[in-house]
């Protein structure tokens, strides 16, 4: 089984990426791998999007492979972030700036291997600013996030997607992966 957990930062991806790998035998991972974070938090901003967007997409494939190698020893995999995040941050960002929009959130367009099911994480953005505080922002999407207008924009890329949505706002993390799992048993 393949999951992926999307949603805007703060909504509870990593830390149920987390408990689903101690905790129900997932091996976790997360979109942007240690190889390519330098470069990613450096160039964001920097570069044409274009290029920006072709480092994503070297990332996501990367990623892919190591999935792939993952479910090949019989593991589930769970990846908290994939393909809905490299094409709606795509969409939403390098369109600000003129370029092209990418019209396809599928994974066979992008020869990355296809999730089983992909969750959309979501909080009220009381929860969530306050989840952000605690933890620090660290990533450079996290103060991205602050921009209504960019956070409404990749919530609409994200409503227009193949996904199942829970609200984690007032669950704990552990309830959250019991949910996802009990959803999965049943498909």
């Amino acid at each position: 089984m393949f999951i992926v957990l999307e949603g805007i930062d703060g909504t509870g991806k990593t830390t149920v990426a987390e408990i689903l790998a101690k905790y129900f035998s997932y091996t976790s991972f997360e979109l942007t791998q240690p190889l390519f974070r330098p470069f990613m938090d450096t160039v964001l901003g920097e570069v044409d999007p274009n290029v920006f967007h072709m480092l994503n997409m070297a990332n996501l494939k990367h990623t892919s492979n190591l999935i792939d190698a993952e479910i090949a020893l019989g593991s589930n995999v769970v990846c908290a972030r994939y393909t809905p995040t490299t094409i709606g941050y795509h969409n939403v960002m390098a369109v600000r700036k003129g370029v092209s929009k990418l019209f396809s959130p599928s994974a066979e367009d992008y020869f990355v291997t296809k999730p089983d099911i992909i969750f959309h994480l979501t909080a009220t953005e009381e929860v969530r600013q306050k989840r952000m505080n605690g933890r620090g922002r660290i990533t450079s999407s996290d103060n991205m996030m602050d921009n209504h207008e960019i956070r409404k924009a990749i919530l609409a890329e994200f409503n227009n997607m193949d996904m199942i949505e829970l609200d984690t706002s007032y669950i704990n993390p552990m309830e959250v992966a019991e949910k996802l799992l009990t959803y999965i048993e049943t498909i």
